[in-house]
């Protein structure tokens, strides 16, 4: 919806409640004079020749008086935003959210306007003479933003479940890709370690006995990194399973399906351990919080992304260990003795002490 429809559809709803007022709040003005109003019920209030307490007070703040006028009108402008929103193709929650503070902004001046009136009358034309009380009003406001936000609960939950279905399905194919690259990766360098540890002593000198050890511890938190991503994923893939038959049976009607039924039956299903933990998301759902087991869900796929990078660091990390290794541990080639000059050749023969002659033998 464009900014000028929104001040359009805000101009309808002030002077809908500008009208209410008009109505069905100043003629208390003339309570001494006698008054006759409608409820919305079609009941009337009438007085004459009375003062403004006691009963007549507790009628003029009663809730059967202005509060079903003010829950009306919430309940006719949120369906009218909604149906208009979406037949013109608007972002429906945006509206909607616009169109709750108009309301609870209007509500709040004809409560104001209560007060003022009920100051007037208790004051006998002396309203100074004695001090507004807000406290009716202020619970009244409450009650009121309570109720709209429920009535905006009820027209988004098709636009909520829309959106839960699409957390979901999109978490599932992101825990099935990292899934698939987390179980790779694992085996991979399960196979790694296996070569390094079973031909340890073919390995060449650089891979030294800690780096072998290091190979080995790093592989079992691999493994376990591997298996609690796994975990991630089968319960990413029951939700979206889940998900998808349920919105099946839910669409051949309501006597098909049960929440109460599902709730009982999953919790029966549950090992003890996870038990607490359904418990609590059958509750969120049970209370309205549609969107909960979407968004851990979607948290668990994302859990699944932080598991497969580290797993990926770790593998990193020991290949920068090795090649470093394999720098450090490199061989030093021999080195000849460094070539002398003639004179030095000549002086060093001229010092070395005389060899002895050998005295020959006789031949026998």
């Amino acid at each position: 919806m464009t900014t000028t429809g929104h001040f359009v559809l805000e101009g309808l709803i002030q002077e809908g409640f500008r009208s209410l007022t008009r109505k069905k709040i100043d003629p208390w003005l003339n309570f001494r004079q006698g008054i006759q109003i409608i409820r919305a019920d079609g009941t009337e209030i009438g007085y004459e020749g009375i003062e403004f307490e006691g009963s007549p007070r507790d009628v003029y703040w009663d809730t059967s008086f202005i509060d079903p006028f003010l829950r009306n009108a919430a309940e006719i402008w949120i369906q009218t935003a909604a149906k208009t929103a979406r037949e013109q193709q608007h972002d429906v929650m945006i509206v909607l959210e616009f169109v709750q503070g108009v309301l609870i902004s209007e509500s709040r001046r004809v409560l104001v306007r209560m007060v003022d009136v009920d100051q007037r009358l208790r004051g006998k034309g002396f309203p100074a003479s004695v001090s507004a009380d807000w406290t009716r009003a202020e619970a009244k406001l409450v009650a009121l933003t309570d109720y709209v936000q429920a009535l905006m609960n009820a027209e988004l939950s098709q636009e909520t479940f829309n959106a839960r279905a699409i957390l979901i399905q999109s978490a599932e194919k992101g825990a099935s890709l990292f899934d698939t690259y987390s179980t790779w990766l694992t085996a991979s360098y399960a196979a790694f370690a296996a070569l390094i540890v079973t031909n340890k002593d073919k390995v060449p000198l650089f891979v030294t006995p800690s780096i072998i050890t290091g190979v080995l511890v790093v592989l079992a938190v691999m493994v376990l990194l591997g298996l609690k991503q796994k975990w991630n994923a089968v319960t990413v893939a029951a939700r979206a399973s889940g998900e998808t038959i349920g919105r099946s049976i839910a669409e051949t009607g309501p006597s098909q399906y049960s929440l109460s039924v599902l709730a009982k039956a999953a919790l029966q299903g549950s090992i003890w351990p996870m038990r607490h933990r359904v418990r609590k998301q059958i509750e969120r759902a049970q209370s309205g919080d549609v969107m909960s087991d979407a968004q851990s869900t979607l948290r668990a796929a994302q859990w699944q992304a932080v598991y497969a990078f580290i797993q990926t660091l770790l593998v990193v990390g020991v290949i920068t260990w090795i090649a470093i290794s394999s720098v450090t541990h490199r061989p030093m080639p021999p080195t000849s003795p460094p070539a002398q000059s003639a004179p030095q050749a000549t002086a060093k023969a001229a010092s070395a002490p005389p060899v002895p002659a050998q005295k020959s033998q006789p031949l026998p």
